[in-house]
Formats: structure tokens, sequence, C-alpha cells
């Protein structure tokens, strides 16, 4: 059956060399939470925006420690709300965030009459409980929430309402911002007048908040994490991909490429970088052109010799295994060096790296209010930065806001090497070898004391691949979604020449837009073409195919100079 959609298809051979678009693209930030909703993205502006809904990152303001059931001001483990910190330093202005789920307190009490649920996951909730009195005419309840919920607060029903029309009223109360009553569970005892209900407390219990500090779910191991992304339907990834929700730029919180998980597409794999990448494609080809960014877990090494066997033996080894069984960091060489792909109709083999950066390099220093200072990676602030960076103009040699200072960086030499790709060898003549690469941070080469700057751009695609650059990749996406943009108010319309034309101008109205902000090569015939084609099958089903051919004007990453000294005359 054809559905009324787009789909997207890279064809890297269609591709001749880069393009321009819109500077400010839309980021989404996956992690975790002490509170809040899970059922989709959310849109965040400012800090203070995101904590009412998704609670702080460190256990104050009514979130208490599972290890000491205080406010004892420590770290709770929650990714989103640092994350989010360092993605409005690097500048970005569309952020989104999607929360993955813990453990949603609950309750049944009252006679096994009213099922309780709280409205989302966490800690928080567990304190939440409902106290029912009656009399021969009245049902009073109260209901005990948290301080910053709202408080508590009483309700009067008379013997007139049954109890279908408390749990109604209960369940649209504006002072209720902790709990639901679900209706179906005791569908029986609906029609039943509320007077009926059995005087008593229940509390909700078993609530817990999907973290990683001490004692909280994830401490110990990620592997739950994991299934809470990849879950069919009910996952992360398929909540977000079943919303339709487009966005241009994810990164992945809360889990380090390198932890060790169950990966459900392959035995030999611990990584969740697998499922990823997948989940990137689907929703690049079905609902909005986009790719992600993850990261390995940060090095904290000092000595350049400790540094470069890291990089030797983890990040660039094309085995698996671990490196290290304390810290449990695998060989992530192996997963890049592998690669992932998937056949398609038009493209034959595709490879699905290109929709994925996998940052590498120094620690990164931030600063927090929870937190102070403190150490991690700079995923999230590259990919925050990279809205801001126009499709056509590569990120090289730029220094990203909001970070304080590196750890020890990287070797140029093996900056080199981390960008080439795992299992590139230097000598090889027969053709372009490595798989994959890392984004890493080197030395400014004007100013040494300066701060490290992003020293390359690449993607996890193979080196040959027309995608092997992040750059590309996004150039590739902003021209299918503005397209798509354009081309959107006529799905359901006759598929008549005067419709395909006024298509075939929207295409070419969108091309040469990139053209003059200098990012084809030129017009029509030379920085690009396209053809649009409805025969066959797709006459019958209603389907369009918008072929384009792109000749970009590619960004400079390079210079060569010479110079010759002559005697004077």
């Amino acid at each position: 059956m054809a559905l009324p959609r787009f789909l997207f298809t890279s064809l890297g051979p269609q591709l001749k060399n880069l393009i321009q678009g819109p500077s400010t693209l839309r980021l989404l930030i996956i992690g975790t939470a002490q509170d809040g909703p899970t059922d989709g993205p959310r849109q965040v502006t400012i800090a203070s925006e995101f904590e009412r809904l998704f609670g702080p990152g460190n256990y104050r303001d009514g979130y208490l420690d599972p290890n000491s059931g205080t406010e004892s001001g420590k770290d709770s483990g929650a990714s989103l709300p640092f994350y989010l910190a360092n993605a409005i330093n690097a500048g970005c202005a569309d952020i989104w965030v999607q929360r993955v789920p813990g453990t949603t307190a609950a309750a049944t009490g009252f006679s096994n009459s009213l099922d309780f649920r709280a409205i989302y996951s966490g800690r928080i909730y567990n304190t939440v409980s409902v106290t029912l009195s009656k009399t021969a005419t009245t049902l009073t309840w109260v209901q005990a929430q948290p301080s910053m919920k709202g408080g508590s607060f009483t309700t009067t029903f008379s013997s007139a309402f049954s109890i279908g029309d408390v749990i109604d009223l209960v369940n649209n109360d504006k002072r209720n911002t902790t709990l639901w009553v679900e209706r179906n569970t005791f569908s029986s005892v609906l029609a039943n007048a509320c007077t009926t209900l059995v005087s008593g407390t229940a509390t909700l219990a078993g609530g817990t908040n999907g973290c990683r500090a001490v004692g909280e779910d994830y401490a110990t191991s990620v592997t739950n994490y994991a299934t809470k992304l990849v879950a069919t339907d009910t996952g992360t990834f398929d909540v977000i991909e079943n919303n339709r929700f487009g966005f241009d730029v994810a990164v992945l919180t809360g889990i380090w490429a390198d932890d060790q998980v169950n990966d459900s597409s392959s035995a030999t794999q611990y990584s969740i970088l697998t499922d990823y990448v997948y989940w990137l494609d689907r929703m690049s080809t079905s609902v909005n052109p986009c790719f992600g960014v993850a990261a390995v877990r940060p090095p904290d090494l000092r000595s350049q010799s400790d540094i470069i066997s890291y990089i030797n033996n983890s990040l660039l080894a094309t085995s698996y295994g671990y490196r290290d069984q304390n810290t449990r960091w695998l060989n992530m060489g192996a997963f890049l060096y592998n690669g992932w792909s998937r056949t398609d109709p038009q493209a034959g083999a595709v490879d699905l790296g290109g929709r994925l950066v996998l940052v590498a390099g120094p620690q990164v220093v931030y600063l927090h209010p929870d937190k102070g200072r403190y150490p991690d990676q700079a995923h999230a602030s590259l990919a925050a930065f990279l809205t801001r960076v126009a499709p056509e103009r590569a990120p090289l040699n730029k220094s990203i806001p909001g970070i304080l200072s590196f750890g020890t960086p990287f070797p140029a030499k093996y900056c080199d090497l981390l960008t080439l790709g795992v299992g590139y060898t230097a000598n090889s003549t027969s053709s372009i070898s490595g798989k994959g690469g890392y984004l890493t941070f080197a030395k400014s080469q004007l100013n040494f004391q300066g701060p490290l700057e992003i020293f390359d751009d690449p993607t996890c695609a193979a080196r040959d691949q027309y995608t092997r650059q992040n750059q590309l990749q996004r150039l590739i996406n902003v021209v299918q979604s503005q397209i798509m943009k354009e081309l959107y108010g006529f799905l359901g319309e006759p598929t008549d020449a005067a419709t395909l034309a006024a298509m075939e101008t929207k295409v070419q109205n969108v091309l040469e837009g990139f053209v003059r902000s200098g990012g084809l090569a030129g017009g029509r015939g030379q920085g690009y073409d396209f053809t649009l084609t409805i025969d066959g099958a797709d006459r019958l089903l209603g389907s369009v195919r918008v072929w384009i051919e792109l000749s970009p004007a590619t960004a400079i990453r390079r210079f060569y100079i010479t110079a010759e000294v002559k005697k004077t005359s």
C-alpha cells in the first residue's frame, strides 16, 4: 500500500563533489533525567524551564538521594541537565530533549477498586499518597504531593458521584500533578457509588529515575538502559520514530559507545552504536534526513605513552575485545572497521556510517552550577556547534564555545590516523583503506597556546565513500529536507502535467538558492541537475521520484604553499 509520505535515498555515485542551506538546525538530545515525560521530545529554551519539567542534575529541591534518603546535593547521574547546558553554551538555538524512562511508581488499593500510576517515572513520586475518608453521604480525597509538585490538596465528593466520576475528576484536576487513576483496571466498579470505597491510604512505590549514579538503575550496568532505547514500540528510538519527529542532529548521552551492553543485532557485538546507526538510517529515510553524534568514554589519561597505547589498542584495534576489564572499555575500532550497511533497491549497498560522528579525544572540562567543574567528552557541544555551521562549510580549525579546557591532547600523528580511519595503511598503494573515523581535537597551527580546535569532521563511513565527511552528509540532508518542505503541499494532488511542472519549479528554486549562496559549483547542468519521474508501477501508486545530481563547491581543506628563492640580478 502506498502511504502519503516522503522517502529519502542518498545515491553516493550521483554526488560529484559540497552545498549551502540554513545555518540553524534542530538538535535532539537523548538521555536521562530524574523526572519528566518520555512519550516524545520536548523543546527547551532555557535551563530553568527544563528543570521545572525534568528535575535538577543533582539531589536537591525534593529530589532525594536513594543512598541517604536526603537532599545530599550529589550528582544524580542524569545526563540531560548537563548536556543541555553544554548545548546552550555552544550556541544551539533549537534544542529538543528526549528522556529515556526509569520505572514508574504505582499502587493499588481500597479493596481493589483504584489503580494508581505516577504521571512520569522517577523516585520523586514514591512519596505521593491518597487517603480516603468516607461517611454515608460524602467521600473525602486527600492527595499528598511534594511541594515542588504543588503540594497536597483535598476534594470532597457527595454520594451522588460514582467511582468513575471520582476517577475522571481527579485525573482532570489541575491541582493533581503527580498521578493518574487507571479506569480500565477495575472497570466493574466504575458505576458504584463513591461512598462504597473503603477508608484508608495508598502510597505509590517502585519509582526509579533511570540514571547512572550510585544506587540508581544503571550504576553498575547499562544493558537495561540500552534495552530501554531499543525495545520494539516502547523503546525510546521507536517512540521518537512513531511520533514522526523530525530533527537534523541527534546526540546520544547517558551511555558511551564503548559501554558493554548486549546489542540486539549481533551476539558478538557489545555496543549501542549498531542500534543507533540503524535507527538514524530509518529516521533519515522515512521522517527527515539526519545524522547522529556519539562518543567513547573519556580516556582519563595524562601521559603521551598511555594515550598512544589507548589509541592503538582500543580506538584503532580491528579485533573485538576489552581494553580494560575494570573499566569495561571495548576495542571500538572493530565496530568501525566492520561498519554498517544495508541494501537499497536503487543504490545497492549503502554505507550507514555516514550517519554517525564518533567523538574521541582528550577529556573536556565544563562548568555547571550543579557539578562545578567536571570532565566529560565534547560530543554534545560538537552536535550543538554543528547546528550553527552552514552546510557548505566544514568546522575545521574551529573552537567550540562553552569548553573551559582540555585534557592532554592526542599527538597530531594519531589525530591523522583516527581521522583517516580504522585500519588505514599509510603505505597502501591499492586503494584508500580504513573504515570509520573519529572526530578529534588538535592544537591550532597558528596559536600553539590557544584552545584545541576541531581537527577534521569525518563520519564513520568507509574512507572511499562519498559521505565520509560529516560536512557532505549535512549538505545532502539539507537539500533533501528543503525539497521536502517545498513539495509537501503536493501530497494528494493529481499526477497531471501541470502538477509535475509546478513541482519541478519548486525543486529548481531550492537548488538555485544553493547556487546563489555559493554552495553549488554552478547552475543547472553545472552545479546540479534533476528529473521528476512517475512511470510504471509508480504511476499506479501515485509515487513521484525526484532524482538529483549535485556538484557542490567543496569547502577548502588544504593549501599547498611553495616558495622559490632566486638570486638578485
